[in-house]
């Protein structure tokens, strides 16, 4: 009796290679969509915090500051009258007005779900925050960069407006 050797013939190791590319296909693109999406979706936080500052002065007649940490990952919006902007950790947030109670201070990668987004740079006429006066005008416009991997967005707000922008930056 011969032994019969099992091996695999040309057509089928040619639909395996065409499978394994259709699944690359699909899912490389899909790894590298996920740094947009959280790009894109810190951009949208960030847009809408911005925005929801310059509201908030207005309505308060106040003058109101979305100020970033040192490492820049975190930010409040903050009441000004009476606190030290440049001290973060020191500085009493808003409370946040869908989230009753609790304190509108936000870690994009952590309370929003966002793992691979971080905040690379920030100025407001070389200050790491914006204010807000009661106009809802901000006393400088400024930058915001975020990035997820090799995606990154800038968000632009106008100095006598505040109105803000968002575009790609890479």
């Amino acid at each position: 009796m011969g032994t019969k050797s099992r091996a695999f013939t040309l057509l089928e190791l040619l639909i395996v290679v065409m499978i394994m590319g259709i699944i690359g296909a699909i899912v490389i693109p899909a790894i590298s969509n996920t740094h947009d999406a959280q790009c894109a979706a810190g951009s949208r936080v960030l847009t809408a915090t911005l925005e929801l500052a310059q509201g908030m002065a207005m309505s308060r007649q106040a003058e109101v500051a979305v100020v970033f940490s040192d490492d820049l990952q975190r930010f409040k919006v903050v009441l000004t009258e009476g606190q030290n902007l440049a001290d973060f950790e020191s500085l009493v947030a808003m409370e946040h007005p869908e989230k009753p109670g609790m304190a509108y201070e936000v870690n994009l990668s952590q309370e929003q779900h966002l793992p691979s987004l971080l905040v690379s740079w920030v100025s407001f006429g070389n200050e790491n925050y914006v204010t807000f006066d009661s106009f809802g005008s901000p006393h400088s416009g400024g930058v915001v960069l975020v990035k997820a991997g090799e995606v990154q967005y800038r968000l632009e707000v106008e100095p006598i407006t505040g109105a803000v922008s968002v575009s790609s930056a890479g």
